[in-house]
């Protein structure tokens, strides 16, 4: 069972177009080098940059199309979603990407210093901000929003909730 998205004071910084594509609800892992025992509502906060190659990435381009990432809000939370899972990779035998949580669970993740096996976050119940809500980002996560973002997430999260 999820918990109800009211109220979020955590959140990861996901490069566009991959933040936005958690935002609609159509990404439903997101890839790391390391887990998380954290669990609940989690802001989804969209870094300064474009992800390298992630126009290009055939499941974006299924989404949105080529130059995806034009006019995507940039440093700035963009949605708020349940995490629900966090487990390593697992190889999964006839899977197209021959990992678990296919197509967006990745086999290894890509650091400056090497590859590592993958974390696999598993997230729910994505909700889309009506107006992204400017911040910097942290590299860790989950980290903690300043109380006054906090707040203005809480406030667009409760009307997006009602409609």
């Amino acid at each position: 069972m999820t918990r109800p998205l009211t109220t979020v004071d955590r959140a990861i910084t996901v490069r566009q177009p991959y933040g936005q594509c958690i935002a609609i609800g159509r990404k439903t892992v997101e890839n790391r080098g390391q887990g998380t025992d954290y669990r609940g509502p989690v802001a989804i906060h969209a870094g300064k940059r474009i992800q390298p190659g992630g126009d290009r990435d055939p499941r974006v381009i299924d989404l949105y199309g080529r130059d995806a990432s034009t006019g995507m809000p940039l440093g700035a939370v963009v949605a708020v979603a349940n995490l629900v899972d966090c487990h390593q990779m697992r190889r999964v035998p006839g899977s197209p990407s021959g990992a678990c949580c296919h197509p967006w669970g990745d086999p290894e993740y890509v650091t400056k210093v090497g590859t590592l096996p993958a974390y696999h976050l598993v997230l729910a119940d994505a909700v889309l901000l009506p107006e992204p809500v400017l911040v910097r980002g942290v590299l860790w996560f989950p980290w903690l929003m300043p109380a006054a973002v906090t707040e203005k997430v809480r406030r667009q999260l409760a009307a997006a909730v009602t409609r």
